[in-house]
């Protein structure tokens, strides 16, 4: 899945991943194999050439992806890094003015984990920290500054 971006590479939005795709140009392997990869791409050529090199460079470095991939798109490291991964999900109550988290799920390393309000949700900061990205569906702008605030 990894392999399949191009997303983290600076100047690559959907439109133009859409458009390798479209050309058969599915993979970074594909990109730097393909001859029709430099009159598709043009002056750009040259710079996500290096990027592709310098990923294949760090495919055991999370770090360099999770800081380049927009985070609407950060599931596409799951794959690759999924001893490293969490998908956390929040559920909340809205009350006095605040939002109380009352479940969250979470899944990583193989299996899933419940942590419920009143039973171990004070367990989950322990849990989480053993995690190097985060994987959320809506949970930057939501999940993630309810349970801050929680």
């Amino acid at each position: 899945m990894l392999s399949h971006t191009f997303l983290h590479i600076p100047g690559i939005g959907d439109r133009l991943e859409r458009m390798l795709w479209t050309n058969k140009i599915y993979t970074w392997d594909d990109f730097l194999g393909s001859t029709q990869s430099k009159q598709l791409i043009g002056g750009r050529h040259r710079t996500i050439t290096k990027y592709i090199e310098k990923s294949k460079k760090n495919l055991d470095n999370i770090q360099f992806f999770k800081k380049l991939l927009p985070s609407r798109e950060l599931w596409r490291l799951f794959s690759h890094f999924h001893d490293k991964t969490a998908c956390v999900d929040i559920e909340s109550i809205y009350k006095n003015s605040a939002h109380h988290i009352t479940v969250i799920g979470l899944y990583g390393k193989g299996r899933m984990k419940s942590f419920v309000q009143g039973d171990n949700l004070e367990k989950f900061k322990e849990e989480i920290s053993h995690y190097d990205l985060i994987i959320t569906y809506n949970g930057m702008c939501f999940d993630l500054p309810v349970y801050e605030k929680d």
